[in-house]
């Protein structure tokens, strides 16, 4: 089946109940009194295609019995979209406040992101090569923008890499705390992944 065939819905992309912001105004610690409330959010690119094609694009996913698989990540894969916007991560929470803090957290974590342990000797002697299929390290299970950011940008440098995160924005649409919202909050984030086919949301079976 051609991928093609799950297209989005305007009607959903451009509904009112969308909250929008870049990436650094929702840094703001502003945000944490108004949005620690659950949802489903969004982060997207927001820059030039050929930008986001020139990053480091390979990356091993984890597969069935430790197995490991090749990945290039393709442009060819977002969605039409009429404008400059590629979603990298889709996810629900509780808290949006907080689970955009785990996204985006880099406490005690050092450059270049990978454990300081023998298995992972490979990953931080090719780290900054584009040509290399990089492994995804996530110290936490609530982590996979951060995570597949750090890889997508792995061959700049700290202050060009900083300067990127101008051209992401995150996008969400709060909801109650209740059965019927929970509800919604699945449906909408499993469409969201299906339609929009996100780099970062990409797994392998177990």
């Amino acid at each position: 089946m051609d991928l093609n065939l799950l297209t989005p819905n305007p009607e959903v992309l451009n509904h009112p109940d969308w909250v929008r912001f870049s990436f650094k105004e929702f840094s703001k610690p502003g945000s944490k009194s108004v949005y620690s409330v659950p949802g489903v959010y969004v982060f997207y690119w927001t820059g030039d295609l050929d930008v986001l094609e020139s990053f480091c694009r390979k990356i091993k996913l984890k597969g069935p019995n430790n197995s490991t698989i090749d990945l290039d990540l393709e442009t060819t894969w977002f969605p039409n979209l009429g404008k400059n916007k590629y979603a990298l991560y889709v996810g629900r929470t509780t808290n949006i406040y907080r689970r955009f803090g785990w996204h985006e957290y880099r406490k005690n974590i050092k450059e270049p992101w990978i454990p300081d342990d023998p298995h992972w000797k490979d990953e931080r002697t090719n780290y900054h090569n584009p040509a290399y299929y990089a492994k995804i390290y996530k110290p936490t299970s609530t982590s996979q923008f951060r995570s597949g950011w750090q890889r997508l940008i792995r061959h700049l440098t700290k202050s060009n890499a900083e300067d990127l995160i101008d051209n992401v924005s995150f996008e969400f649409i709060p909801f109650l705390n209740n059965q019927e919202d929970l509800t919604k909050r699945f449906y909408i984030e499993d469409y969201l992944i299906g339609t929009l086919r996100p780099w970062f949301n990409l797994d392998s079976e177990r």
